[in-house]
């Protein structure tokens, strides 16, 4: 992922965030929290530590920092997903898209509600479950004066592979491209009944 820059804060709304140099010094924050997972296999023979992490790329700069620091406000409710911070990830294709892509880090997880959905391995007590920590985060953004702004089946992430039952079912909240701290979360509301029908 790069150099990290520990504990670096994402700019406030009255900071400049058009500088690309932003990007570049503070690509990823690290919460004080420990990330680390330790591997115990490793080709050379010792114990290594790795950060299991997702990209989600963003094709708008300006847009991106505005999600970093909502997302940012929002970290303190487990049921959010963990923002690692973000990079530029290196171009697809060096002669079709020859452009470095600006990419969030977050935990790893397993993949959308909606994916889930769509293979059908959600029953009745899984669904139960994901719309009760749904409700608790929408409860925690709306003490922020927050709003996701679509809250959908594939803005909301699944941390482990639901047809393993074995593993706890673990929902978060992701996407805040369109999340907003310049309104009434209402929006949140009608999403979060169509989202539980």
């Amino acid at each position: 992922l790069g150099s990290v820059v520990p504990h670096a804060d994402p700019p406030s709304r009255t900071e400049d965030t058009s500088e690309v140099s932003w990007v570049t010094m503070y690509g990823i924050f690290i919460p004080e929290m420990d990330i680390r997972m330790v591997h115990l296999q490793s080709t050379n023979g010792f114990v290594w530590k790795t950060t299991p992490a997702r990209f989600h790329v963003r094709k708008d700069q300006d847009a991106l920092l505005r999600e970093v620091r909502l997302m940012h406000r929002a970290r303190h409710h487990q049921q959010v997903l963990l923002l690692y911070g973000f990079t530029c990830l290196p171009p697809l294709d060096d002669l079709i898209d020859p452009e470095e892509r600006l990419a969030l880090v977050t935990e790893r997880m397993w993949g959308s509600v909606r994916a889930a959905l769509q293979i059908g391995c959600l029953v009745c007590q899984s669904a139960l479950t994901i719309a009760a920590q749904v409700a608790s985060a929408l409860e925690h953004m709306d003490v922020l004066s927050l709003e996701h702004g679509a809250l959908r089946a594939e803005n909301v992430a699944l941390i482990a592979d639901p047809r393993n039952l074995a593993a706890p079912l673990i929902a978060k909240l992701m996407n805040f491209s369109d999340a907003s701290d310049e309104q009434a979360p209402a929006r949140d509301l009608c999403g979060y009944v169509v989202f539980n029908y």
